[in-house]
């Protein structure tokens, strides 16, 4: 099955609040979008890399946790080969995190990438994909509190429109 969108995110930090606005408003709309843990326990981790090869966009949602996960860190490198290999679309997306964090491996995603030095042949991998991603166009939730009466499900319905002019 072919998706629209994959969503890249750490559950803990943005499951039940923004990764499930931004789901919905999708959805809502029939936008094909994977989410990982719709799937049994152990099916995960494959059907995830699957699902990134054969959607349209990848979008990653950087949160304070997200480099905390192995998961995460394959699945930001698998999503840079698509965009490499099949011209995937990229969104990221900082959900309440710093970009420099992210860019410079400093902060929780530094705490994260120290935690990993045993697998040194991943982790340049790992942090080279973190430094692409960051670079590429994107969204951040910093910006929200400008806008009167923001809700992430506003963010979500503004993302979705971006997304369409994408498909």
């Amino acid at each position: 099955m072919k998706h629209d969108v994959f969503i890249s995110f750490r559950a803990k930090d943005t499951r039940d609040n923004f990764v499930s606005h931004l789901c919905g408003c999708l959805r809502r709309k029939r936008i094909k979008t994977f989410l990982y843990d719709e799937l049994p326990a152990e099916e995960r981790y494959e059907e995830s890399l699957k699902a990134i090869e054969v959607s349209r966009i990848s979008v990653i949602v950087f949160s304070e946790n997200f480099g905390d996960s192995k998961w995460c860190l394959d699945e930001v490198v698998a999503i840079l080969k698509c965009k490499e290999k099949f011209g995937q679309i990229v969104i990221p997306v900082l959900y309440h995190v710093d970009p420099l964090d992210i860019e410079n491996q400093t902060g929780s995603f530094g705490d994260a990438f120290a935690k990993r030095r045993d697998i040194a042949e991943k982790l340049q991998e790992w942090k080279d994909g973190f430094t692409e991603a960051i670079n590429l166009p994107g969204w951040s939730t910093a910006y929200l509190r400008y806008i009167p009466n923001y809700s992430y499900s506003s963010f979500a319905f503004f993302f979705f429109c971006c997304c369409c002019c994408c498909l």
